[in-house]
């Protein structure tokens, strides 16, 4: 986060407010500050909101099953993983902790693996802010940021055993029934749902050709992904003020998006360019002339 150097602290009257707008636009640049104005007018005035509507998008993509989807990773295997000094003993046995329910949240002890909410019903996503339930928001997304997916592919990779995938498609399944679209703290950010659409793309890439990948399962990613694609679009405006990684996984989430479902809506062409431009945009703020890495952000 960007230390501003000068004292903004005091009266709230307008010479306060005008010397804390100047020192803001000279320390920040008005390249971040105006992206984060329109995405706080939007958001105040309930246009986002409008925009993001409870339960998601009624569009739906021309395909209704996927045979053979765009995925812009290549096929892993088991050679490949050894080659890349994988411990396959290990990620068999951190495949076997999530088939027991569980996961290591932010790489440390265990945790169940749970998505159920402790709230209900759920408020939109504009409601949540940085706590949920008394604590750390971060907490309520780690696992909804699928990392525990990987596991479960390098251990199917490795043996060829279908309860991996399937582990997968019923944690995936438990996601979706507990966390409609753009209801809830798991849509709070479209950070979140960029990060879901990488793992969620990994997964099917390696999963698809098990027995349990079905047809209607591999169309419920497609779905997830377009609604995913849509949320991060939305809120575009607020990650190019942040300038920082929230740019960067975003554009990442939208070129993923768009290249998966080309051949299945009209709109991912739009998510390709503008994924692309952010991110062509976006990287090249992402060091400040020194070398230093600049990890900007207007909150």
């Amino acid at each position: 986060m960007t230390k501003l150097s000068y004292n903004l602290q005091g009266e709230n009257g307008p010479l306060n407010r005008f010397r804390k707008t100047f020192f803001l636009i000279k320390e920040l640049g008005l390249s971040q500050l105006l992206p984060y104005a329109v995405y706080q007018l939007r958001l105040r005035s309930g246009l986002i909101k409008g925009a993001t509507p409870a339960g998601g998008w009624k569009e739906h993509q021309s395909a209704a099953e996927i045979q053979n989807p765009r995925i812009a990773f290549p096929k892993m295997d088991k050679d490949r993983l050894i080659a890349m000094g994988v411990d396959t003993s290990a990620a068999i046995s951190e495949g076997e902790l999530v088939l027991q329910g569980l996961y290591r949240p932010f790489m440390g002890e265990t945790a169940v693996l749970s998505f159920a909410l402790p709230e209900a019903p759920l408020k939109h996503w504009t409601h949540y802010g940085a706590t949920f339930a008394g604590a750390d928001i971060k907490l309520t997304w780690e696992p909804a940021r699928f990392t525990w997916v990987y596991p479960l592919i390098q251990a199917y990779t490795l043996t060829g055993d279908d309860r991996y995938p399937e582990a997968f498609w019923q944690h995936f399944g438990e996601f979706v029934k507990f966390n409609p679209v753009n209801l809830g703290p798991n849509w709070a950010s479209a950070q979140e749902a960029a990060l879901r659409v990488l793992a969620l793309l990994f997964a099917l890439n390696a999963f698809r050709s098990s027995a349990t990948s079905t047809d209607q399962r591999k169309a419920s990613i497609a779905s997830h992904v377009f609604q995913c694609g849509k949320r991060i679009l939305t809120t575009l405006d607020y990650a190019r003020a942040q300038n920082n990684n929230h740019l960067l996984s975003e554009s990442i989430g939208l070129i993923l998006a768009g290249t998966f479902l080309a051949d299945m809506t009209p709109l991912a062409r739009n998510w390709l360019k503008k994924g692309f431009s952010a991110f062509e945009k976006g990287i090249q703020a992402q060091l400040e002339t020194e070398g230093t890495y600049s990890q900007h952000s207007i909150i």
